[in-house]
């Protein structure tokens, strides 16, 4: 008797559906061409450069009310060098991007729309930079306290423009990279 419905039972589980035993199955994207790989890279050399800049932000968002002078001056130090590694990287992603095999009309479009989103994005970088290397300078520590979260708000505002901008770039070039949404939370430490 136990035999019997041993048998039934695999006989039950031979005959479900291939497809329905692969429906989980996570296939890699398609390998890119070496031109749309460094294409790519310099993007996400760019997004993660973007990350260290928001990073820097949120620490010192939450640090502003209780550290000390010294520690603000650290926190705007480090939103300084983040800046300054972004307008660095930024040169290369605008290089990459006009370079890039757009031939489509919407790849055409949407490389255009980042282009200039980027020259929009070179300007407040610029200026958190040298804001921020004033802020952290010895005995500013006040001053970071009481200016420094208003003083990166243009920055971050044109990083979040800038985001939904690649997206629809890279989505028209045909591979993905992730950026922060604005519904997620920065998590720095």
């Amino acid at each position: 008797m136990m035999r019997r419905i041993v048998v039934a039972l695999a006989l039950t589980l031979a005959a479900t559906p291939l497809a329905a035993q692969g429906s989980g199955l996570i296939t890699p994207d398609a390998p890119l061409s070496p031109a749309r790989a460094k294409l790519r890279d310099a993007l996400v050399a760019f997004r993660d450069s973007l990350g260290a800049i928001d990073a820097a932000a949120a620490r010192l968002q939450r640090d502003y009310q209780q550290a000390s002078a010294a520690a603000l001056e650290s926190r705007a130090h480090v939103v300084e060098l983040s800046c300054a590694a972004a307008g660095r990287t930024l040169s290369a992603a605008r290089n990459a991007v006009k370079a890039s095999d757009a031939a489509r009309a919407s790849q055409i479009s949407s490389r255009d729309a980042l282009l200039k989103q980027l020259d929009k994005l070179s300007p407040p970088l610029g200026r958190c930079q040298t804001e921020f290397a004033a802020l952290s300078a010895r005995g500013k520590g006040d001053e970071v306290r009481d200016y420094a979260n208003r003083r990166i708000e243009p920055t971050i505002q044109a990083i979040r423009a800038y985001e939904p901008v690649v997206q629809r770039f890279v989505a028209a070039m045909g591979f993905s990279i992730q950026v922060r949404s604005r519904q997620q939370p920065v998590l720095a430490g």
